[in-house]
């Protein structure tokens, strides 16, 4: 009965450290604030369109993983076998570094990797990515990070093909793209044939007035590739948010 009993206790404070909010390293607590409600209140990356079941999500790619909230909520959701996480500036990298060693205690199950790269339509060249004083949200690899006064880093680029070569991935249940404008460099790094082996796609088209393309263009671009494509808003023209669902 006691061995019974100790294992319920288990279980149910097992089931309270994966609902609760973890405590994530910032640099900036209101920024943070702000990118946890819009993820976790506002489920800005949520759409029945995804048809995100738990059961047939094993793979997940981040890519712009900033701090790791996106990795704590599809983490609660769908509980992956693995969230691959990417964020190209070194300055906010090392807060993600630190958040998925936490976010590994609290999701048990799951691996969670975070890699320094700047994830682009090359692979092996050195990237310029600018940071933005010390907001969390606050590095682009468009040239008006230069503009804003933002510091430059020296980073190598990958792409999302040579990672599924290097790591053995056969498919990805889910990718998140977030890059600050980045976002058909990274589209442009999938090969054809991986683009097949991608079943689901979510992603924020912003820096749009200055110079990123706009979310008609990746809407049109996905669904050459096989994707069905809805928006948030279509009324948005700038930070809109896609979700692509292999037909």
């Amino acid at each position: 009965m006691k061995s019974a009993r100790g294992q319920l206790r288990r279980v149910a404070n097992t089931i309270k450290r994966s609902l609760r909010r973890p405590s994530l390293s910032a640099p900036d607590p209101e920024s943070t604030d702000n990118i946890w409600k819009e993820v976790f209140v506002n489920k800005i990356y949520d759409s029945d369109h995804l048809d995100l079941r738990k059961n047939d999500v094993d793979v997940v790619m981040d890519v712009g993983s900033n701090i790791g909230i996106f990795a704590a909520w599809i983490a609660r959701e769908c509980r992956p076998k693995v969230i691959l996480c990417y964020e190209a500036s070194p300055v906010t990298f090392a807060y993600l570094e630190s958040n998925v060693n936490r976010l590994g205690d609290i999701y048990e199950g799951t691996d969670f990797v975070a890699v320094n790269a700047a994830v682009s339509d090359t692979s092996g060249s050195m990237r310029t990515i600018y940071h933005m004083g010390d907001k969390t949200a606050a590095s682009t690899m468009m040239v008006y990070g230069r503009e804003r006064e933002g510091i430059p880093y020296e980073v190598e680029s990958v792409t999302i093909s040579s990672q599924m070569e290097e790591r053995g991935i056969s498919v990805i249940d889910l990718l998140k793209i977030d890059v600050e404008g980045h976002h058909m460099e990274v589209l442009r790094g999938i090969d054809d044939e991986d683009f097949f082996k991608i079943k689901r796609i979510v992603m924020e088209c912003d820096w749009i007035p200055e110079g990123a393309a706009s979310h008609h263009d990746v809407k049109r671009f996905l669904e050459s590739k096989g994707f069905s494509v809805v928006c948030d808003d279509p009324a948005k023209t700038n930070n809109v948010i896609l979700f692509g669902r292999r037909t």
